[in-house]
C-alpha cells in the first residue's frame, strides 16, 4: 500500500499544502491565505489562533481533495515564515500576537546598534547583521519599551514550531530558524556571545532546543487530528525555515546554484560551503551540518505589486490584487518610457533606501504605467541584490520560486532584466517540497536528506531571454543611479515625516 507525506510551508501572507507520494510527485495542493494586521505604524502582528485554525483548514481540505486515507500519510514536514517573535508560556499557549518579520517597531534599536558598533560585533559572531524585524531587535524592543514583557514567557518559537507546537505538545526547532539572530556561525549552536552583545543574556532561557531538520519532534495529538483531518499518531518533524526549505524544494543542497524567490519579502539566496563574514551577505546555517545559505534579502518584492493593485482596485484579496496589478504591467506597450520606482514600500535593510519613490513621473503616465514601473522595480532589486552575491560567490544558475512562477510575462521579464537563461518549476511547490523532503527522512524512506533531495526533485523548465532585455537593460541603470539619490532623500527627512498619525 502506498504511503504520502505532507508538506506545509507557512509564508507570511497565505499558507501552501502539498501531499507527495514516495517518487516526488503531488498528489494534492492546497492554500489558504494566513492573518496578518497592520496595527499601527510599522506594526505588523498576527492571531497564534487564527493562524493555526488557517493551517489546519488548509490540511483538511488538501488531504480531502487527495483522496487519501489519512492512514496512508506516514509523516509531516513544515516550513514557516522566519523572525518575528511568538512568545509561548509554560503551559504552550501564545502570550499575545506574534509580532512578525515585516515589523519595523524595532528599527531605533538596530540603528542604536549600529551606531555603537553592536551589528559588527554580531556579523563576527553570526554570520549576519539583524534587520528591526529579526527577533534580537525585537525582543530588545520588549525589554527597553515594556520591562515585563517577557515575564511570563518559557519560550521564544518561530511560525513553523509553533504551529508544531499546537500538533505535537513539543517545544522543538531546527538549526535555519534558530540562526535567527543567536546561533554562532560556525557552530551552528546557540552563542553566549551573541546573547551577551545585545544585552538579551536573560533571553536564553526562551530558546528552544534544536533538533536535526529530519528528525520527528513528535506526533500529531487526538485535537490536532482532529481539525487537521488525519489520524492521532502520524509523525511531525522538525523542518525548515521557509527560506531554507524553497532552496531544497528548488535547487536540492547544490552549491552554486541561486534560487530568487518572489514573495512578500524578495530573498536571493544560494548555499555555501562556508560560513562567511560579508559586509554585503547575511549567512545562516543550511539545513545539514555543514552547509550555509549566503542571502540578499529586502522587504521589496510582491507586496509592492500587491500595493499597487490597491490602487488600481480597492477591493478583493492579496492574490487578486496582485494578478490585477502585474496583467496590467505585463500588457505596458507604450512608446515611452515608465517612471523608474524605488521598491522599499516598507522600509529598506543597511545601505538601502528607506522608503518607496516614483522618479521620471510626466503628465501621460496612467496608472498602467505605474504598474509596470512597479513590476520593473521589485525585479530591478532582486537583479541588484543577485549581482552582489555573485561579486563573492561563483553563481553557475539562478531559479526562480514563488509566485511568480505562475505568470509567463513574469517569468519573461525576470529573464529579459537578468539577461541570461532562468530556470522554474512549474506548480509553486518549492517550499512544501522541500518541507515534504524532511518528512520523508523522518518516515525512514530515505537514509538522508541529499537522497530525498534527488529523490524529490522537480522538473524543471527554462526561459531565455527576450525582447526587453535592452531597454530593461538601459532602465536597470537609471534605477540605480535612482536608489542612490532616494537613500539621500531619505536620510534628509526625519522621522516623523513619515508616518501619518493614526496608520
Amino acid at each position: 500500500m502506498t504511503s504520502y507525506v505532507l508538506g506545509i510551508d507557512s509564508g507570511s501572507t497565505a499558507v501552501k499544502v502539498s501531499v507527495f507520494d514516495p517518487n516526488g510527485r503531488v498528489v494534492s495542493r492546497g492554500s489558504a491565505p494566513t492573518p496578518r494586521a497592520e496595527v499601527g505604524a510599522g506594526r505588523v502582528e498576527r492571531n497564534p489562533d487564527r493562524h493555526w485554525d488557517a493551517v489546519a483548514e488548509a490540511v483538511r481540505s488538501t488531504v480531502r481533495a487527495s483522496s487519501i486515507d489519512a492512514r496512508r500519510i506516514s509523516a509531516i514536514g513544515l516550513a514557516g515564515q522566519g523572525d518575528g517573535v511568538q512568545l509561548v508560556d509554560q503551559a504552550g499557549e501564545a502570550l499575545g500576537a506574534a509580532i512578525l518579520s515585516s515589523d519595523t517597531r524595532a528599527t531605533g534599536v538596530v540603528e542604536r546598534w549600529a551606531a555603537d558598533g553592536t551589528l559588527d560585533t554580531l556579523r563576527a559572531l553570526t554570520g549576519q547583521i539583524p534587520f528591526p524585524g529579526s527577533p534580537a531587535p525585537l525582543l530588545r524592543w520588549l525589554l527597553d519599551t515594556d520591562p515585563d514583557a517577557l515575564r511570563d514567557a518559557s519560550w521564544l518559537l518561530s511560525a513553523k514550531d509553533w504551529l508544531r507546537l499546537r500538533m505535537t505538545g513539543q517545544i522543538h526547532t531546527d538549526r535555519t530558524d534558530a540562526s535567527a539572530s543567536f546561533a554562532d556561525a560556525d557552530t551552528h549552536e546557540y552563542s553566549p556571545e551573541a546573547l551577551s552583545v545585545t544585552g538579551l543574556e536573560s533571553v536564553s532561557r526562551l530558546l528552544p532546543p534544536m533538533i536535526e531538520p529530519c528528525d520527528v519532534s513528535g506526533a500529531l495529538t487526538v485535537s490536532a487530528a482532529e481539525q487537521m483531518g488525519l489520524v492521532e499518531g502520524t509523525l511531525v518533524v522538525a523542518g525548515v525555515h521557509d527560506v531554507a526549505a524553497t532552496l531544497l524544494g528548488s535547487v536540492g543542497l547544490q552549491i552554486g546554484h541561486l534560487c530568487v524567490i518572489v514573495g512578500t519579502f524578495g530573498v536571493n539566496v544560494m548555499l555555501t560551503p562556508l560560513a562567511l563574514r560579508s559586509a554585503s551577505l547575511n549567512t545562516r546555517s543550511g539545513p545539514t551540518a555543514g552547509l550555509w545559505t549566503a542571502r540578499r534579502t529586502s522587504r521589496a518584492s510582491t507586496a509592492n505589486v500587491e500595493w499597487m493593485g490597491r490602487i488600481i482596485s480597492p477591493s478583493g484579496d492579496r492574490d487578486e490584487l496582485t494578478r490585477a496589478a502585474l496583467k496590467r504591467a505585463i500588457a505596458v506597450a507604450a512608446p515611452y518610457e515608465p517612471p523608474t520606482y524605488i521598491p522599499f514600500l516598507f522600509g529598506g535593510n543597511a545601505g538601502q533606501p528607506d522608503s518607496a519613490s516614483f522618479f521620471g513621473l510626466r503628465s501621460w503616465h496612467t496608472v498602467d504605467d505605474l504598474a509596470r514601473a512597479v513590476v520593473e522595480g521589485v525585479i530591478f532589486n532582486h537583479r541588484h541584490d543577485v549581482h552582489v552575491i555573485a561579486e563573492e560567490l561563483a553563481v553557475k544558475s539562478i531559479h526562480l520560486a514563488g509566485g511568480v512562477v505562475h505568470d509567463a510575462g513574469w517569468r519573461q521579464l525576470f529573464a529579459d532584466a537578468f539577461g541570461r537563461p532562468i530556470s522554474f518549476a512549474p506548480g509553486d511547490d518549492a517550499g512544501t517540497r522541500g518541507a515534504a523532503m524532511c518528512a520523508a527522512v523522518g518516515a525512514g524512506w530515505f537514509a538522508e536528506l541529499s537522497e530525498a533531495t534527488r529523490a524529490f526533485a522537480p522538473r524543471l523548465e527554462y526561459v531565455a531571454p527576450g525582447a526587453e532585455t535592452e531597454p530593461l537593460e538601459r532602465r536597470f541603470a537609471i534605477y540605480q543611479d535612482a536608489v542612490e539619490v532616494a537613500k539621500g532623500f531619505d536620510a534628509r527627512r526625519s522621522a516623523s515625516t513619515l508616518t501619518p498619525e493614526g496608520r
